[in-house]
């Protein structure tokens, strides 16, 4: 699995906010939510906040990988599980089997 290939931008809207490819392609719509519960409700800045966080995932990603590889490299100073937890991510964020 694959994804569209970063950077990513937010683009501001009513009601929600469009993260889309660098080539202006859609990936998700993070919308607001309200409620009379207001410990359910997706406020206009939580939807930014959550669309911005979507929007580094292809750097965080790419960052998480190399970070690995620098830890990997130096096996003298490092034990497996430091770099475990980073690798399931890794597994996670591409859709492979964890």
């Amino acid at each position: 699995m694959s994804h569209s290939p970063g950077p990513w931008i937010v683009s501001l809207g009513v009601g929600g906010h469009t993260v889309r490819s660098k080539t202006g392609a859609e990936i998700v719509w993070v919308t607001t939510v309200t409620s009379s519960d207001p410990g359910s409700c997706i406020t206009r800045s939580d939807a930014l906040a959550n669309a911005q966080l979507i929007v580094m995932a292809p750097e965080l990603l790419d960052a998480l990988e190399e970070l690995v590889d620098i830890v990997d490299g130096d096996r003298d100073q490092i034990d497996s599980f430091t770099t475990q937890p980073a690798r399931l991510a890794i597994k996670k964020a591409k859709g492979e089997k964890v």
